[in-house]
């Protein structure tokens, strides 16, 4: 499948968990649009669900009236995905390896960084920012 003319998108999503999946599909629909193919499609929407999860428990706990701004596109070779909140940072950065049997945490991280190509996070002043990309065939 051939890379579309997309450049890219931006768009706000309520930090509550009936929102993730909406967001999810659409990123991963997005995806396609851009050229992934169907299982990459299917491993972007499982991430990102995955990471905007995260964002809605562990970084803006209980605020729903909170935003996640989300922007996505075609870029560096891939289709990215960056997700900003002004939520509370991650106590520790995220990691490939699976945490040890009997943690409750961070099991979701060796899937994600198994599913994309490159993954980048931060905490600027203000605001966490986590960029996630696919690789375009």
């Amino acid at each position: 499948m051939g890379t579309s003319t997309m450049t890219s998108e931006r768009f706000e999503m309520a930090a509550s968990a009936e929102q993730v999946p909406l967001a999810a599909q659409r990123i991963a629909r997005l995806g396609a649009t851009a050229g992934l193919d169907a299982q990459a499609c299917f491993q972007l929407q499982v991430v990102v669900t995955e990471v905007l999860n995260n964002i809605v428990q562990h970084a803006l706990p209980g605020d729903s009236s909170a935003a996640v701004e989300i922007r996505c596109g075609v870029g560096n070779g891939g289709f990215e995905v960056t997700t900003m909140d002004h939520g509370l940072p991650m106590r520790f950065p995220p990691t490939r390896e699976f945490p040890e049997a009997d943690a409750e945490s961070s099991r979701g991280w060796p899937i994600v960084f198994s599913w994309v190509d490159h993954v980048d996070f931060s905490t600027r002043a203000g605001g966490n920012v986590l960029t996630l990309r696919k690789n375009l065939p």
